[in-house]
Formats: C-alpha cells, sequence, structure tokens
C-alpha cells in the first residue's frame, strides 16, 4: 500500500518511540528497575540539526551534547542517527560513508556495521516503495550489492529459518550460534517485521517474546514497521506512550522536520516557513500550457 512519504516518516519516528517505551517497560518489569538508556529523542533532535546535507560534508560527532562515557553498540549508533538513516534512504553510497565514519569514531568494529546496513536497506526500500514482503530476503540481496559485507548467508540462514516455521525463541537460539551479538537485534527485528509486516502491533507482540532481549530490539522493529504502516497504520491506543509532557509533539515535529530536510524545503537555522507541495514522481500531473522541469527530467528518464 501506498503512503504518503511523509506519512512513513512520522510512522518511523513514533514507533521507534512506542518500542523505546515497551522496551523500558519490559526492563522494569523483568528487573524492577529502569534500564540507564539515552534520550534517543534529544539525540536525534541534535543530529537532525547537524545532518550532512552535501555528499562532500561528514558529521561532527565532537559538536554533539552525546558524551555517553562508553563505547557503544551498532544498535546504538543506528538509534541516534536514525535522522540520517531517514534522509539518505535514497543515496545508501552516502549512508555507508557516514555509517562508517561514524563507527571509526566510535570505534565500532566494521563487522558489526552488516547488521545496520541490511535494516538501512529495508527502511529504505520502504521509503521509495520498492519493498515486497514476501520477497524480503531476496531484494535486500539485490539491493545491497553496494555494500562491502559478507553478510548474505545471514540473510539465507534467516529465511531458512522462517521457511522451517520455527518460532521466535527457536530462531534466536539458532541465529545466536553464527551472528554477533551486534548484529542480532537487526536479524530478529527484520524477522519480527516479515513474519507480520502489515500489522504493527503484532510485530511489537513478537519483538516482546525473545527472551533476554537487547532493549534495542523493540526499538528498531518499530522504526522499520513503523515506516511500512506510516503513522496512520499505528494502533492508536498506542501512542499513549507518546504522550510524556510534551514529547508527543516533539516526534511529530521531528519527523517533519526530517522530511523537510530531505524535500529541499527547509534548512537548519532558517526559520522562515516555504509554502511547497512535494509528492512522489507522478503524482502532480503536469499541464499542457506549463513547462515544469522536474517532470519533463522525470518523464524522459
Amino acid at each position: 500500500m501506498r503512503y504518503l512519504l511523509r506519512e512513513r516518516f512520522l510512522g518511523a519516528c513514533f514507533g521507534g518511540v512506542i518500542g523505546a517505551q515497551l522496551s523500558t517497560q519490559e526492563q522494569f518489569l523483568r528487573d524492577k528497575m529502569r534500564p540507564n538508556q539515552f534520550s534517543w529523542l534529544e539525540i536525534n533532535q541534535e543530529i537532525t540539526n547537524q545532518i550532512p546535507l552535501h555528499c562532500d560534508q561528514s558529521l561532527s560527532w565532537e559538536d554533539l551534547n552525546f558524551n555517553s562515557g562508553k563505547k557503544i553498540t551498532s544498535s546504538e549508533l543506528a538509534l541516534a542517527i536514525f535522522p540520517i538513516i531517514l534522509y539518505y534512504h535514497d543515496n545508501l553510497h552516502q549512508l555507508e560513508f557516514l555509517l562508517h565514519q561514524s563507527a571509526q569514531y566510535w570505534q565500532i568494529p566494521w563487522s558489526n556495521l552488516d547488521g545496520i546496513l541490511w535494516w538501512s536497506t529495508a527502511i529504505s526500500l520502504v521509503l521509495r516503495e520498492k519493498l515486497d514482503p514476501e520477497d524480503l530476503w531476496q531484494q535486500l540481496t539485490i539491493t545491497s550489492e553496494i555494500f562491502i559485507t559478507s553478510f548474505g548467508n545471514n540473510l539465507v540462514n534467516l529465511q531458512i529459518l522462517f521457511e522451517r516455521g520455527l518460532s521466535i525463541t527457536e530462531v534466536t537460539a539458532e541465529l545466536s550460534l553464527v551472528v554477533t551479538p551486534d548484529n542480532l537485534p537487526f536479524l530478529l527485528s527484520l524477522y519480527c517485521f516479515y513474519q507480520t509486516p502489515e500489522n504493527f502491533t503484532l510485530a511489537m507482540k513478537q519483538a516482546m517474546n525473545v527472551k533476554h532481549q537487547t532493549a534495542a530490539l523493540l526499538d528498531l522493529t518499530g522504526f522499520l514497521s513503523g515506516a511500512y504502516n506510516s503513522i496512520t497504520g499505528l494502533p492508536v491506543n498506542w501512542e499513549k506512550f507518546c504522550h510524556n509532557g510534551d514529547d508527543y509533539q516533539k516526534i511529530r515535529h521531528l519527523g517533519r522536520k526530517i522530511f523537510a530536510l530531505w524535500s529541499g524545503v527547509y534548512v537548519p537555522g532558517n526559520n522562515v516557513n516555504i509554502p511547497a507541495i512535494v509528492a512522489t514522481p507522478r503524482t502532480l500531473q503536469n499541464r499542457s500550457h506549463l513547462t515544469i522541469i522536474s517532470q519533463t527530467e522525470y518523464e524522459s528518464n
């Protein structure tokens, strides 16, 4: 089903926050204490203001108020730079460059970036209206050939596990034998989404059934399923997780701001509202008495 790209951006942002809230509650119920998590919303807001808008620019972590005091995992990196993943969803080469740059800064082995690259590729396919859930693994394999990665065998393993009809617990146990802990949450989030792509609630419940899950699994599943189902496909009663103070408005503003940056109608630091209509190609039909360069170029390709 086709949704407006802005609605998918919002769905991803709200889905990720719902996942974060659920993971916090799950951890609280198990351990009787709240985990020491980063404030992803604040970090995402900071990074959105410093997204490298051109391919010759880099992300300056030194300028961000993000000092965790420890090394971060590739899952935490994905949650931190999610605005960049959205912004560069149609430029995977630049996204890979920024991921490698960030991994070097945080001393994350490149082998631990495999999962985030596959997960980002799935989000890219969703946002470009290219994803067919039934052919997810084949599409990921073909699209991600631009990456220097040896992760393909793991996707084949995951597809085989799904075809065997194993439970999420059994899949987790088998994947844990062949996948590094850093890459495991990404594969499990893909698996949870793959089982019920049209149902955000079931995908999240599937992720909640993973024993000894990392907090990032629910976040990652929420981002991916939220992007696919868009803001209109999220359960209304689950939006209560985003109504802490003014968080709801902050999340909505974040999603709209990232979309405005991507569409070129907003520049950080420019408070001028620019009226514009943005749509996917061929949605707005040209008129016979008007010459619109963008449509002419698109039709010639």
